[in-house]
């Protein structure tokens, strides 16, 4: 986009992408560790506290399986995913839908 500052970190969300090349028993915990790469990762440490921000508190549910968790469930980790790369945008493509 002409003039959007290219040092500007942006994550979008849509609930069709979350679930996109995840196996059947991939869990809540490998899912987050597994988009939390690159340049943009955060810390251990931020990972746990957006993930607990969000719901995720407790073993039990960092185990379960994505695709056992409710489509708001599955959006709550997506979201604590992007909010823990500390993105300075996050597009939200209908996300109320599911929470």
């Amino acid at each position: 986009i002409v003039g959007f500052p290219q040092d500007l970190r942006v994550v979008h969300l849509r609930h069709e992408a979350i679930l996109r090349g995840i196996g059947k028993s991939v869990s809540a915990r490998e899912y987050a560790q597994s988009r939390n790469t690159g340049s943009t990762a955060a810390s251990e440490g931020d990972l746990a506290k957006a993930l607990s921000d969000v719901g995720f508190s407790s073993d039990e549910m960092l185990d379960k399986a994505v695709l056992a968790l409710s489509g708001g469930w599955q959006m709550r980790l997506a979201l604590a995913c992007a909010v823990a790369q500390k993105a300075n945008l996050l597009l939200l493509d209908e996300p109320t839908n599911h929470l």
